[in-house]
């Protein structure tokens, strides 16, 4: 591994948001990453799956996904990626396919797994699309959520709870990452990654 190599370090700790904790894992248990990783901390992560995606690709007519993944996939394709694919980006994160993912990347031994998310609380809490994905996964008996990933689904290894400020809009999957750069009241993205970052160095990690 080419940071391991340039800088000296004997293991890398990963931290990893959303869709990047199952694609860290997945390298980790699948691609013989396990040798170079001393823990993965993995944020707002579906490691559960979201089960209304798949709900909502058996409800929504084939024409109609195609059309607004080609739209996505134009994005993409802006963005830089040359091979973009909506459709199968998408079923990855329905459950029966996380399920069997499950299945196949089994925890390393040696490697600490651990996990954090966040919840909003309100509709009002955040803007389009999560807001609307909020009451979706309400809708199918998901639960808490942050607008993408149900709290429940959230959890792996060692879980170290859900994060919830005092403020009543709650923190979005979004916010986890500071993309809508706003200021919430009770929680500083900042300290909130330097936490947890000073906890894996009292680990010896």
């Amino acid at each position: 591994m080419n940071i391991v190599r340039e800088t000296g370090c004997e293991k890398l700790n990963i931290i990893a948001h959303s869709k990047g904790g199952l694609d860290s894992r997945y390298a980790v248990s699948c691609l013989g990453m396990d040798q170079y990783i001393a823990s993965l901390t993995t944020i707002n992560t579906p490691h559960l799956g979201c089960n209304y995606v798949r709900k909502l690709l058996e409800k929504i007519p084939q024409k109609a996904v195609a059309s607004i993944g080609n739209k996505y996939e134009s994005i993409y394709t802006r963005l830089g990626d040359d091979d973009p694919d909506f459709f199968n980006g998408l079923k990855d994160l329905t459950d029966k396919e996380c399920d069997r993912l499950n299945g196949i990347m089994k925890d390393a031994p040696g490697v600490l797994y651990q996990s954090v998310g966040s919840r909003i609380c309100s509709y009002s809490g955040v803007m389009f699309p999560l807001n609307v994905g909020y009451g979706i996964i309400k809708f199918f008996g998901g639960g808490e959520n942050d607008g993408l990933v149900s709290a429940k689904s959230m959890e792996w290894g060692d879980f170290l709870g859900v994060v919830t400020p005092k403020s009543r809009q709650g923190i979005s999957h979004g916010d986890m990452i500071d993309l809508t750069r706003k200021n919430i009241e009770g929680f500083d993205v900042c300290e909130f990654y330097v936490d947890l970052v000073n906890k894996l160095k009292v680990k010896g990690l």
